[in-house]
């Protein structure tokens, strides 16, 4: 199956979310209380010359890279090059079951058709994938140990590989473009994403893989100004958490239900940039300072309390970071660039202090 947490991020400074008439949400007005207590011990661990797009993680010591430039293993000590990037293959996500069954699905400069390459523990397999419009694999979910889901980045279609046949939906809107896969607490298959047309219009979806079909739960419209994930939305394992502008929110199956205000007691404004964690009562976010800018702090949120973590200290001052956080076996596992420092990028591994 795919990693345990899968944090996707989507920034969109330029759209606000507003859910449906029948379901207006009116976020409490009061600020979350915010204490100073570090809860994780923090270990760094510094790589060169490719940038992080996803990971599937076995172990902290078998991680699988989906770099911008190919595939990457790091063993615990060393990341050693799996396979460059070419014209017939370049990657954009990856998933998978061991380290001998490992997904990377991505896009062709030649032929600009979706592609699926499987590294088998020594080399990449060539999965051929129906040769239409859709040009990139966008996102993978590996479900039940032999069934393969992929969604097509800008299209509308969902592909389910099963041993060597290949199965393709269509979504039921041609205003979709592919979305990312989590599994609810029900343990329904669902897929989230973004649509947007024009400078300051379009909306979110959600569907669900219902009787052999996709259906569409919710869809919230995006127009300018304040809204349910205006900053995108990220994943707790069976959930899903939207990111507004000031507040955040939880998917119940067929709305959203208010979660937490920003820690914004000391700061006249955050943005936070990922999610990660157990659910929507304990998750780990990563927030960049803006006024004045600069400027990267970890809070986790703790049922109805912000924990500011004073302790993570990156071994060079962070301004800015496009940081994702996956949650493993208790790990949490942040990678992040660091754009003062050129080709230099982080791991980093967080560890409970105290476990809870």
């Amino acid at each position: 199956m795919k990693t345990l947490s899968k944090i996707f991020f989507i920034l969109l400074s330029l759209f606000s979310f507003y859910c449906s008439e029948e379901n207006p949400i009116i976020p409490p007005k009061q600020k979350p209380y915010v204490i100073d207590s570090s809860i994780f011990n923090w270990r760094f661990v510094e790589f060169h010359n490719f940038t992080v797009d996803e990971l599937y993680v076995i172990d902290t010591n078998k991680i699988f890279i989906c770099a911008n430039d190919g595939g990457v293993f790091y063993n615990g000590t060393s990341f050693n090059r799996l396979f460059y990037s070419t014209n017939d293959f370049t990657p954009w996500c990856v998933a998978g079951t061991d380290e001998n069954n490992v997904y990377f699905g991505g896009d062709s400069f030649l032929n600009e058709h979706p592609q699926l390459r499987k590294w088998n523990g020594g080399a990449l397999e060539v999965i051929n994938i129906p040769e239409d419009s859709t040009q990139v694999i966008g996102d993978i979910y590996i479900n039940s140990g032999n069934e393969v889901w992929m969604t097509a980045y800008e299209s509308n279609r969902v592909y389910k590989l099963v041993g060597d046949s290949i199965t393709t939906y269509t979504l039921n809107s041609t205003n979709v473009r592919g979305g990312f896969f989590y599994k609810d607490y029900s343990g329904n298959l669902n897929l989230v994403g973004q649509y947007s047309f024009g400078t300051n219009s379009g909306y979110m979806y959600i569907y669900s893989f219902r009787n052999g079909e996709w259906v569409e739960l919710r869809r919230d419209t995006i127009t300018n100004g304040e809204g349910i994930a205006s900053r995108g939305f990220g994943f707790c394992l069976n959930e899903i958490i939207a990111i507004g502008n000031k507040d955040m929110y939880s998917f119940n199956g067929s709305s959203w239900d208010f979660v937490a205000n920003y820690p914004e007691y000391e700061f006249p404004r955050l943005l936070v940039s990922s999610i990660g964690g157990f659910n929507k009562d304990r998750f780990l976010t990563s927030a960049t300072k803006l006024n004045p800018y600069g400027g990267v702090f970890l809070y986790f949120w703790d049922n109805d309390k912000w924990l500011l973590q004073s302790n993570y200290n990156p071994p060079h001052p962070v301004k800015d970071s496009y940081a994702s956080s996956i949650l493993f076996n208790n790990t949490f596992i942040i990678y992040y660039t660091l754009p003062n420092f050129y080709n230099t990028y982080y791991f980093a591994f967080g560890n409970f202090i105290n476990k809870k």
